[in-house]
């Protein structure tokens, strides 16, 4: 049955978010809330940037209906509703920087700290295995507040970064199931609410992911990425007598 749960888990954030849109799009013409095109963007018309919000229902409401709700996963969607607060803020009246920065450390913190959410080994890479707590400290303040703003960078190129978010979570998602039904589970919902959104984002845009759709999906992304890192080195690892 868990593959049932699964398709359900697709078709219903797929659909929250796909039925979301129109109402998000109308309401951005009606209050004239825009992404302007400039000399930095490849888009040439007047794009709402609201898509994060409805990518954030058919995300969480997936999460809440189909997800086996245990701690980590509690500090993940205190993350997801800071950054989707955030994202808001930024995408209704550009916020600086830092101030930006400021919250996706604070996402990231409770993420590492409260959480345990960290990377802990390379698992050989520069002959590294397992780390000092320090150096994973770092490292995953690096890598989280890194995915979280790579996504966002791409998010001006027609149904680049809905593509490649999807190819990302269903990857994991496979790889995953296996090892953990649980988290690749967030990974199918995750694909599922991008699914949705992409026929609006395909060329031409009707509408971008804003920075609301990105850092959430980026926060995901980070959170699986971590975990398969993790349990990957846990299964390399040589049985101890």
């Amino acid at each position: 049955m868990d593959y049932l749960k699964i398709i359900f888990a697709v078709i219903w954030a797929s659909g929250i978010t796909f039925l979301t849109i129109p109402s998000i799009i109308d309401f951005a013409h009606s209050k004239k809330l825009f992404d302007v095109p400039n000399h930095r963007k490849s888009h040439r018309l007047l794009t709402p940037r609201f898509g994060g919000v409805a990518i954030f229902a058919g995300l969480l409401s997936g999460l809440a209906i189909f997800a086996n709700f245990n701690f980590e996963l509690q500090i993940l969607v205190a993350g997801l509703v800071l950054l989707f607060l955030a994202g808001m803020r930024d995408d209704l009246s550009s916020i600086s920087v830092k101030k930006k920065l400021a919250v996706q450390f604070i996402v990231a913190f409770i993420m590492i700290f409260l959480g345990d959410i960290r990377i802990t080994t390379f698992s050989g890479l520069f002959g590294l295995n397992e780390i000092p707590y320090l150096m994973s400290v770092v490292v995953s303040f690096i890598f989280i507040i890194g995915t979280v703003n790579s996504i966002n960078l791409i998010d001006g190129v027609d149904g680049l970064a809905g593509v490649l978010i999807t190819i990302i979570s269903l990857s994991f998602g496979i790889l995953l199931w296996p090892i953990n039904y649980s988290i690749a589970l967030v990974c199918f919902i995750l694909s599922g609410s991008i699914i949705g959104f992409l026929p609006y984002n395909i060329y031409k845009a009707k509408v971008f992911m804003g920075d609301t759709g990105a850092m959430i999906s980026g926060l995901v992304i980070s959170y699986i990425a971590i975990y398969f890192i993790e349990s990957s080195s846990l299964e390399s690892r040589p049985a101890i007598a």
